[in-house]
Formats: structure tokens, sequence, C-alpha cells
């Protein structure tokens, strides 16, 4: 089965904050794909049941009183299941950490015992954070001004998952993500456990180099650079920079000091329109 001619659902959601336990859906949005080709995107607004922080406000323009009269999201569940039971692939951009947490916690909130169907999905931040960890900026308008794709409305939960599924489209069609289903699914499956090890041992500020697996910087103004061409720079993040893990001092402080032989040997994997619009088409929800 091939990404590129097969039906999917890339969807996208708009939420209170970042907390996937206690942080609630405000907006769904979705872009349909039949075999390869986008049938539809839409978007449909809830009321979360508790106040919308002006941070969250800010990002995506949706305040209290835009949804005073929206029903809550577990009125949509039932939909959405059958969306998603009776698709091959489901696609988002950081859904894995965040969008299908959220989601399946407000499922179980709503007393539904239905779950996002993991093992549907392919997250394209995975492969983003995979061949393109040397950039500062991976969020998801950084990648569709790196690809050349227009981000015009975005936060707008209809947009986003037009938008992520244009990015699946153009890294598949780089050789950057297979088009076999399978081999993409397998492929994002070796890509996380590197990526989510890395995490947590150096947090963001460190990463290995995908060829090479020597160390890199992974933020700040030095991103992408080798640690050991860094060299005394790196005191600075030492002395300043209150979040470096226990591995990530360490090894700051070997490349400092010219100590990362034994670094290098260790495995890699040890240790576009409105809201309104959207709404009013509802992309194939209905």
């Amino acid at each position: 089965m091939k990404i590129t001619d097969t039906d999917l659902v890339a969807f996208d959601i708009e939420t209170t904050g970042l907390d996937v336990k206690a942080d609630r859906i405000v907006e769904f949005g979705v872009a349909i794909f039949v075999q390869g080709t986008m049938s539809s995107r839409g978007s449909a607004g809830f009321n979360p049941g508790i106040p919308i922080p002006d941070e969250a406000r800010k990002v995506h323009g949706i305040g209290d009183a835009q949804v005073a009269d929206r029903p809550p999201f577990g009125s949509f569940i039932p939909r959405m299941r059958e969306k998603f039971d009776n698709v091959p692939l489901l696609v988002g951009f950081n859904c894995r950490h965040f969008d299908v947490p959220v989601i399946n916690a407000e499922c179980e909130r709503a007393g539904s015992d239905w779950r996002v169907p993991e093992s549907k999905i392919i997250d394209v931040k995975v492969f983003v954070d995979w061949h393109h960890r040397g950039a500062r900026k991976r969020t998801q308008e950084a990648m569709a001004l790196l690809y050349g794709l227009k981000a015009e409305n975005l936060h707008t939960a209809a947009v986003d998952a037009h938008i992520t599924s244009q990015l699946l489209l153009a890294m598949v069609d780089r050789g950057l993500i297979p088009d076999d289903v399978d081999q993409a699914r397998e492929q994002e499956r070796e890509f996380l456990k590197t990526v989510d090890d890395e995490f947590r041992r150096w947090s963001y500020w460190v990463y290995r180099d995908r060829q090479t697996r020597r160390l890199r910087m992974g933020a700040g103004g030095q991103c992408g650079r080798y640690l050991n061409e860094i060299g005394g720079k790196l005191s600075w993040y030492l002395n300043n920079i209150d979040s470096l893990t226990e591995d990530a001092r360490r090894v700051f402080e070997d490349a400092r000091d010219g100590r990362l032989q034994n670094e290098l040997q260790e495995s890699m994997t040890d240790d576009v329109a409105t809201r309104a619009s959207d709404e009013v088409k509802w992309g194939g929800w209905s």
C-alpha cells in the first residue's frame, strides 16, 4: 500500500494548553484524502468546559466567547471514531507526543472506551527530527517554509492538518519517507526510538549526526555544529543553562576539554482556507 495513492486522514487539534492530561480540545481539523488526492478538509469547534488561557488564545485565536455555544468534544467522538476506524492511514505532526494523548484523555473524560488507533499513524515530526535535526526550528511552520509550502492561517486546525499532509507528500517525493506505508511505519519506529532516547539523555541540547554518529549541538545559536568544534564556547552553556541534563552537562564538559573519544564509540540507540470556510465545509464529517 502506497502513501501516495491510499485513503488517509491528516488531523490536528487546537487546545487550551500543552498539558496532555489536563488541557482540552477547542478545535479539531482534518484533511481527507481518497486514493492519494485530497477530497475535503474541515474543522469543528468545541466548548472545552474550562476557561481558555490568554496564552493559548494568542496562538490559535479562539476565546471563551467563540466556544460558549459549542458542544463538548465528547459529542464528536462517535463521528471521529467512525472516520478513524475506517481509513488505513492517519497522519499527524507531533501527534504521538501531543494530539493523540490529548484526544485519548478527552475520550476517557467523556466515558468512551475508544482510543486513537496508533498502529495506523505516521507522525511526520519523527521524520523531521531525523532528517532535519540540525535546524534550530523544526516547527510545522518552519518546515512548511523549508519545503516551499504556503503557510497562511496556521494554528487553525484544518489548515495545520492540510500542511501536515503536504509535508508528508513532499518528504515522500524527496525520498525522506518511504512511499510504502509498512516501510514508513517501520522506519518511523526505528527513528522514534533513537530520537526519544536522545531526548531522554540530553534533552534538546545534544544529538548524534545521522551518518557520522558524532555529537552535535541540538539547540541555541550553535545548533547543528559538532560539539568538539564549539570547544570553549560551551562554558557559557555550562554556566548559564540550568536545564542541562546530567548527561548533556558531561558531554559539554568533555567537548570543552577535548575528551569525546569514548563518547563517539557508543551505539546511536544506546542508553489554505479560513476557519470560517472550513467550518462550513466540515471536511466530509457531516
